[in-house]
């Protein structure tokens, strides 16, 4: 599987460390408005929409709750994509940075906006080698034009706004569970379409046709510019 951000791994990972053990550190501190607060720190792991997470919850006061979160999962599937077979390997990965909203102190609903550093991405390539293939509105032979791979992935940030249901620092319970229901606002996906073909004499117009087909691939992903969101998670309160 191709991957097109593995030199983020290692800094979200270190990120989501230091929010574990800044909140360890300051599960006992006060709350901002002044008031003495104990074990307001909790460690929890989800699974959703967005794939596996891991997520730190830290109390800033009795109605608001700051959140941090990295979910990721790789997964593989052959598809068609405007009449052509395609292998396609995606990697769903993301870090939230939210603050959640709790109405009342009591209750568990929630109401969600924060920021996202968006890696998710995908890599593509044709799976035919031989006959006839049509790319864009001419076709080809398989063997002229060699494999087709595609790249896209999406800009690094992208808004999150959401609702749910959880509040892993209440003080009546060590245990909890959440429901997280929202959106994440995507851009315009960022496509790379080439070819490993090396028929000099067909280029000039196979490139032409690569255009068109990648004009028909950012409508067919018009729709992942809101992605929806649904996120199970269980926490543990320090």
């Amino acid at each position: 599987m191709k991957k097109f951000h593995h030199a983020r791994k290692p800094f979200l990972i270190r990120t989501l460390l230091a929010t574990f053990f800044s909140g360890l550190l300051f599960s006992h501190a006060p709350l901002a408005d002044g008031s003495k607060q104990t074990n307001n720190f909790a460690l929890g792991a989800g699974v959703g929409t967005t794939g596996l997470s891991l997520n730190g919850t830290f109390q800033l006061s009795d109605n608001i709750n700051f959140r941090g979160i990295y979910a990721n999962y790789d997964f593989s599937e052959n598809d068609t994509e405007s009449g052509i077979a395609y292998q396609f390997d995606i990697e769903l990965d993301t870090f939230s940075l939210l603050l959640d909203w709790h109405p009342s102190a009591d209750s568990g609903f929630r109401i969600s906006l924060g920021g996202i550093n968006n890696g998710t991405n995908f890599s593509a390539k044709t799976t035919q080698t031989s006959g006839n293939i049509t790319v864009g509105n001419s076709t080809f032979l398989a063997s002229d034009i060699g494999t087709i791979n595609a790249k896209v992935d999406y800009d690094s940030f992208a808004p999150y706004i959401g609702i749910g249901w959880g509040n892993a620092v209440r003080q009546d319970q060590s245990l909890s569970f959440a429901l997280d229901i929202g959106v994440i606002g995507m851009s315009d996906p960022n496509i790379n379409l080439t070819s490993s073909g090396t028929n000099t004499t067909i280029q000039p117009a196979l490139d032409a046709q690569l255009e068109v087909e990648k004009r028909e691939l950012e409508s067919s992903l018009d729709g992942f510019n809101l992605y929806p969101v649904i996120n199970l998670s269980l926490a543990y309160r320090f």
